[in-house]
């Protein structure tokens, strides 16, 4: 069922608006509101597919109707007041309003529709967004995904919180006997929506994030599954993004006794895992372009960073403890030449995705620099944290490859 909810203060439009609903499906459910305070307790009491909004609509009751209320009832509802619906569709029946509105709403690609009581051009673009909604809850076909992207944190506080930042209308899910709390948000793009679902594990290191990647895979089916985060880089500068193509833990092995009987030694055995090469070649493409980063450096509001971040493409090492040791560097460079960072979980993503049910996702990892091993301070964990959700954010609406279109 698609439920809708409508907020017009003009009685004969919203009849319209819920008859022409009932025409464009079949199993819905519209409930109204003539103001944005009402709108809003609505919001918060249940969930809806669909937010339908007039422009021009009144705060409370018994106010006049103002010419920005329902840009301000969207603004309201970004500032976390309430759930922001996947589909929103803005009415007026001025012009100058659809202008000018049609230009702020443009980044969201939220629908701002002339609406003109003598056409029906209005309900098609209304039965557009029905549609891509019919086919984002139609049942999946056997073998098919059910998200198209999961995305794992080894932490709330910074990590998760510079996701929940991006602009994929989160809303909290809950699932039945489960503690984690999961948030669910969809990801609009011109070429089709995209299914995110997000989480942090309960702490950090391989054993909690590959339960929690395990736990996301067989309960939402991910195309995709990507751990973003904060990582020890070993070149490079703060804020830099380290993209696993490589992944082992660099505590797999065995220790033996020494030939002469004085301590023992450790014998390095990990088993390397690769990022996907189709995604491995667009990552190379994406990752020349200096715009992407550009625009992140653009969107970061905290102090100043002066100098561009890069994108380094390599070996990323995983182990069970925090790397506070230069000597502990230099044995993982051992173990690897070409390694760019090290952290805790990326191979626990990693080896849960190779060892998943069908159809198994793809696993991704980009996690940006906020210290260099030897040398630890969490002065600049917030402004990784930033870059690398973002990193995600960019690539996942021009740089991954997507078989199907939600919308």
């Amino acid at each position: 069922m698609i439920s809708v909810l409508v907020v017009d203060d003009d009685r004969l439009k919203t009849t319209l608006i819920r008859q022409a609903l009932r025409e464009l499906a079949t199993d819905i459910r519209v409930t109204g509101a003539s103001n944005i305070v009402d709108a809003l307790k609505l919001l918060r009491a249940e969930s809806f597919d669909l937010l339908i909004v007039d422009l021009n609509v009144p705060m409370r009751k018994g106010e006049s109707a103002r010419p920005d209320g329902g840009v301000q009832l969207v603004e309201l509802l970004r500032r976390g007041r309430g759930p922001l619906p996947a589909h929103i569709v803005a009415l007026t029946e001025y012009d100058d309003l659809a202008s000018q509105h049609q230009k702020a709403f443009s980044g969201d690609l939220i629908y701002v529709v002339r609406f003109d009581r003598s056409s029906r051009a209005w309900s098609e673009a209304i039965g557009r967004k029905l549609l891509a909604i019919e086919r984002s809850q139609a049942p999946r076909e056997r073998g098919g995904y059910d998200y198209d992207l999961a995305v794992v944190t080894a932490l709330t506080r910074v990590e998760l919180e510079a996701v929940l930042e991006l602009p994929i209308s989160w809303r909290r899910r809950n699932v039945p006997e489960d503690d984690t709390i999961y948030h669910e948000g969809c990801l609009k793009r011109a070429e089709g929506d995209l299914r995110v679902i997000a989480a942090a594990a309960p702490e950090m290191g391989m054993p909690a994030t590959t339960a929690l990647a395990m736990k996301m895979i067989c309960g939402f089916r991910p195309r995709y599954i990507a751990m973003v985060g904060i990582a020890a880089g070993l070149k490079g500068g703060f804020g830099d993004v380290l993209i696993a193509d490589i992944s082992w833990d660099y505590g797999s092995g065995k220790f033996k006794e020494r030939p002469d009987g004085k301590g023992g030694v450790f014998e390095p055995g990990p088993t390397q895992l690769r990022l996907d090469a189709r995604v491995r070649a667009r990552l190379e493409d994406f990752s020349r372009d200096q715009t992407v980063a550009q625009r992140i450096l653009h969107r970061w509001n905290g102090d100043p960073v002066p100098r561009q971040i890069e994108v380094a493409i390599g070996p990323v090492a995983s182990g069970a403890a925090v790397v506070d040791s230069h000597e502990m560097i230099e044995q993982i460079r051992a173990q690897q030449r070409k390694v760019v960072g090290v952290e805790m979980e990326t191979y626990g993503v990693f080896m849960a995705a190779r060892n998943a049910p069908e159809p198994k996702p793809i696993a991704l990892s980009f996690k940006s620099v906020s210290d260099f091993g030897s040398q630890k301070g969490d002065d600049y964990q917030r402004f990784a944290a930033f870059t690398s959700a973002q990193f995600l954010y960019e690539f996942a609406c021009s740089g991954l490859e997507w078989p199907h279109s939600r919308s």
